[in-house]
């Protein structure tokens, strides 16, 4: 069942529609499938890394491109910045001007606190959407990894389109399924088995 293409993969929703009718509907069935993934995956497929330049007097950098949710924000070496709600971070530092220390997400923004005094380089470690599946983007790791997710996935989308399939359930199931197979084996990835083995100071006389 393996397909790795965009075009691969229109053909498979075509052939387990039985349909050969339905070329430009596919592509609306393959997006919303897309976008169901994106809203549910937080993966370390989707992991990659970049920085944030800020401006002297400015509280707020726009968000990277295909932003979903950062994991760490650092400044050059030294520790990351920590989390806190507006509020918190309002009501901590108010209108101070210095080296950032904490940061939230507001919008399609993040803002620091206290608010930077000149340019610093930030570094971030974030998860980012894949770019969408198109004729001139022909893969992506949803279909690389998630194929079958993201098959299950269209196929469902279609039903609004198609009417009510009798399969509507196992296609569901399916889709439920092949997401969880992929939480576990992201979660084996990320936490080799054992699991991390503590490292015990030792004290210096």
């Amino acid at each position: 069942m393996a397909f790795t293409t965009y075009a691969e993969l229109q053909t498979a929703i075509a052939n387990w529609l039985a349909r050969d009718d339905l070329t430009t509907p596919i592509v609306d069935f393959v997006s919303l499938a897309e976008l169901k993934l994106r809203r549910k995956i937080r993966a370390m497929d989707i992991e990659t890394t970049g920085t944030l330049t800020t401006v002297a007097g400015t509280a707020t950098v726009a968000h990277p491109t295909r932003f979903i949710q950062a994991r760490s924000l650092w400044i050059d070496d030294y520790k990351p910045l920590e989390y806190r709600t507006p509020d918190q971070a309002n009501f901590e530092y108010e209108d101070q001007q210095s080296r950032p220390r904490v940061y939230t997400t507001t919008g399609s923004n993040f803002q620091f606190w206290p608010i930077p005094d000149g340019v610093y380089t930030i570094n971030i470690i974030y998860m980012a959407y894949p770019e969408v599946l198109s004729d001139s983007n022909t893969s992506n790791v949803w279909l690389t990894d998630l194929y079958d997710g993201l098959l299950y996935g269209s196929l469902i989308a279609s039903a609004p389109y198609i009417g009510q399939d009798e399969r509507m359930a196992t296609w569901k199931s399916e889709f439920a399924e092949a997401i969880a197979d992929y939480v576990v084996y992201d979660e084996n990835r990320r936490y080799p088995k054992g699991g991390v083995t503590p490292r015990i100071a030792r004290r210096v006389y």
